[in-house]
């Protein structure tokens, strides 16, 4: 029998333990006992062996990230459109370090996060798109209807323009519209399951996770998702949907939710895991959280979206969190 995962049962148990192992060895007071327990661990069952073997193997793994996404932020602006303005974020000497004891400290939970973290790193797809930005780019693309978009950091959109309607797929990020008039040619935005059609508007679509979230800037939009809808949405006004459906219709202040547009991230009582999402679409890399109920932390704060290294000092200053830099491009945050 296995686990749904598809891991014989146990083998997550070990792998955890494995890579707790992992932490209490790389302390340099770890003493020949520590040393006997572990290897006395090893031998005590095959699984225990391989899940080590793994652990180990991954962790070596963490040396080559750096290139691998340094590579992959490179094609990103290489492929961007050459008429375009590029707004870059001013780049850093180096990683923030934590001092050995610090890391230590918060290991435990940070390690499972990492291993969970590094096959994702060398693995996750590069989704494309006819426009797309790289971490830490705005970009305002003129479309070939005279229509505007604007993408937001790490965001890719596709674009199909026709005589009889103008489709555009958001895949990954977000996107700030500007819809030049065209009754004949209806201007729609597709994203995660979900539709949304303009009624002669500005209005933003932003992918959060599972989520896709409509805010409406000026007149009013129409959502479809799955069998639902359509739901009007007007100017001053957000609403969610989902794999259940919509969520409720709020109304919202423009200046904040859109704050984007100006370099700013502006969140008021937002989880802690959706504001290091956005977070993570300005800079190269990953933040990993290591668990649900830091990610659950209620944040409230506004940003430089050109300076998310200070924006990191200033959670793990302010809430019962540690953050540990463990290359440029692997932030771990787990409980303080």
């Amino acid at each position: 029998m296995t686990a749904p995962s598809g891991k014989p049962p146990g083998d997550d148990a070990a792998m955890a333990e494995a890579r707790r192992w992992l932490v209490l060895l790389q302390d340099r007071e770890a003493d020949a006992e520590v040393r006997g327990r572990f290897e006395a661990w090893c031998a005590a069952d095959p699984a225990h062996a391989t899940a080590w073997e793994r652990t180990e193997r991954l962790w070596s793994d963490l040396d080559q990230i750096a290139p691998i996404l340094r590579n992959r932020e490179r094609d990103r602006r290489a492929t961007a459109h050459p008429r375009t303005p590029v707004r870059r974020a001013p780049v850093r000497t180096g990683p923030v370090m934590l001092g050995r004891r610090a890391w230590l400290g918060g290991a435990l939970a940070a390690s499972a996060a990492v291993v969970a973290g590094l096959d994702y790193l060398k693995l996750a797809p590069w989704h494309g798109g006819d426009l797309r930005t790289a971490a830490g780019e705005r970009r305002i693309f003129r479309l070939p209807d005279g229509s505007t978009a604007e993408l937001g950091g790490r965001s890719a959109l596709a674009v199909t323009m026709a005589e009889e309607r103008r489709a555009l797929t958001l895949l990954e990020g977000e996107a700030f519209f500007s819809v030049a008039p065209d009754p004949a040619r209806p201007f729609s935005v597709r994203a995660a399951g979900g539709e949304t059609r303009a009624l002669g508007t500005a209005f933003s679509v932003k992918i959060e996770e599972a989520q896709v979230a409509v805010t409406v800037a000026e007149h009013a939009v129409e959502v479809r998702s799955g069998y639902q809808g359509p739901a009007v949405v007007r100017q001053g006004q957000r609403l969610v949907y989902g794999r259940d459906g919509f969520g409720s219709l709020q109304s919202v202040d423009l200046g904040l939710a859109l704050s984007w547009r100006e370099d700013r991230l502006i969140f008021q009582e937002a989880p802690l895991a959706r504001v290091l999402a956005d977070l993570e679409r300005y800079r190269p890399g990953r933040i990993l959280v290591t668990d649900a109920a830091v990610g659950a932390i209620p944040v409230s704060g506004a940003f430089d979206a050109h300076r998310t290294d200070e924006a990191l000092e200033t959670i793990a200053d302010t809430l019962p969190v540690r953050v540990t830099w463990l290359t440029r491009f692997l932030v771990i945050v787990s409980g303080g």
